[in-house]
């Protein structure tokens, strides 16, 4: 009777477990519904810390500078994005600041920008939307310093302060691109240019010194001062000051229109008229050139191009196509080998006329001094000879002229003037025949 059958313990067994387990629900529910009212009360904590961050952030925007309901918006959608403030926060501080007097804080930031030196009224405007007022705000700003500020010697001041930048190098189509950028009325704009706030004779005689850093003709020159809005007088006046040497800027530009050397001059030329100089300056910059070798360098390029060598005739055809002249051309077929293609250079073709330039001297000296020696030759014979008054007796003493192929034994035969004596066989060594007159 004290122990229980196997199916009474089983059931005792089971009671107790089913018993336990309900006890232990009853106490995680009791802690989950401790956490999720903590957390719950965390959530709604980080929501008004939020809140509060929100406005006093925004408090101190309003209270510290000139800001717009925008402004103040996207400075805390920044914040709310940097801090991971809950949805709603942004919304909820600028309903806190629904009585803020906007267009005092747009009145404000006028003041502020206004006190620009150089800003214009149409540039104000544009800072006041640029910091989000609104239109509305933006014209009631505008009309609260209406007449505070003069924006026709603001004008003037930026005419001025530009032109210092520039170090009196301004011309006026720059003043009046400067003016306009800075948004002044066309009749500020024209008020500004006309005053006496720059001295433009100066400013056009810089100007027309930094135009000339390109090699100009004159009517180039007064071409660019003219875009620059420069008066005729001051143009005029300009160009004698900076008094340019225009044959000079011609060499210059054909260095730059001819950078290889390798353009006729009638090519060149065009290329100066193109530019406006004058015929005696472009006259001057070519007279030192020799197109021969301008001719030699395009042959070279032409030939040094071809896969094949070139025929004299094509050749001839391409730089009489250039313009060169017969006489330039012929100079440059002169050494070009056909058979091989290949076109010397100047140097080479310097050195070769040079050399030849040598043996023609080489030839003429020893030519010359054979002519010496023969002279001197004669003369000795004449001066070891005293020449008589009657006719000479000495059979084998001559007398041969200056000019003439005979030899004499009279001195005075033919009207002879100063004539040579010498001895027979001297004279018909050198090929003298015997005059028939006298012998």
């Amino acid at each position: 009777m004290k122990q229980k059958s196997r199916k009474d313990r089983q059931s005792g067994s089971a009671q107790l477990t089913a018993r336990r387990l309900f006890e232990g629900g009853l106490v995680l529910l009791a802690v989950l519904g401790i956490v999720m009212g903590g957390n719950a009360f965390r959530e709604h904590r980080r929501v008004i810390e939020a809140r509060e961050q929100a406005v006093a952030a925004a408090t101190d925007l309003v209270g510290t500078t000139y800001v717009s309901r925008a402004g103040v918006e996207d400075t805390l959608a920044e914040q709310a994005l940097a801090l991971e403030w809950p949805e709603d926060t942004v919304d909820w501080a600028m309903e806190q600041l629904a009585e803020t007097d906007w267009t005092a804080e747009a009145l404000e930031a006028a003041l502020a920008q206004g006190r620009e030196e150089d800003i214009s009224e149409k540039a104000l405007e544009n800072r006041l939307m640029q910091l989000q007022f609104t239109t509305a705000e933006t014209e009631a700003a505008l009309s609260g310093v209406s007449g505070r500020f003069d924006y026709d010697a603001r004008a003037v001041s930026s005419l001025k302060h530009c032109a210092e930048d520039l170090d009196g190098s301004l011309s006026r189509r720059d003043g009046r691109s400067h003016l306009e950028q800075a948004l002044f009325t066309e009749s500020q704009v024209q008020m500004a240019l006309d005053s006496d706030v720059v001295n433009w004779q100066t400013a056009a005689e810089k100007q027309a010194g930094e135009l000339l850093q390109d090699p100009l003709s004159r009517k180039g020159l007064e071409a660019g001062l003219s875009q620059a809005e420069f008066t005729t007088q001051e143009i005029r006046q300009a160009v004698d000051a900076v008094d340019p040497d225009f044959a000079l800027n011609c060499t210059r530009y054909l260095r730059t229109a001819d950078p290889d050397n390798c353009r006729s001059l009638v090519r060149l030329r065009e290329a100066a008229q193109s530019r406006q100089f004058e015929e005696p300056q472009i006259a001057k910059a070519l007279e030192s050139r020799d197109f021969r070798y301008n001719a030699v360098r395009l042959a070279g390029q032409l030939t040094a191009s071809c896969s094949e060598a070139m025929s004299k005739e094509d050749l001839s055809r391409e730089l009489k196509a250039a313009q060169f002249s017969d006489e330039e051309q012929a100079f440059v077929l002169k050494y070009y080998d056909e058979s091989t293609g290949e076109m010397p250079g100047e140097s080479a073709i310097r050195d070769k006329i040079r050399q030849e330039e040598e043996a023609k001297k080489k030839a003429e000296e020893e030519q010359r001094r054979a002519q010496e020696a023969a002279q001197k030759a004669a003369e000795e014979a004449a001066a070891a000879v005293q020449a008589p008054s009657t006719p000479q007796t000495d059979a084998a003493t001559v007398w041969i002229p200056r000019t003439g192929s005979k030899y004499h034994s009279n001195p005075n035969c033919s009207n002879m003037k100063s004539p040579s004596a010498v001895t027979i066989d001297q004279a018909m060594a050198w090929g003298y025949d015997r005059c028939k007159k006298c012998w």
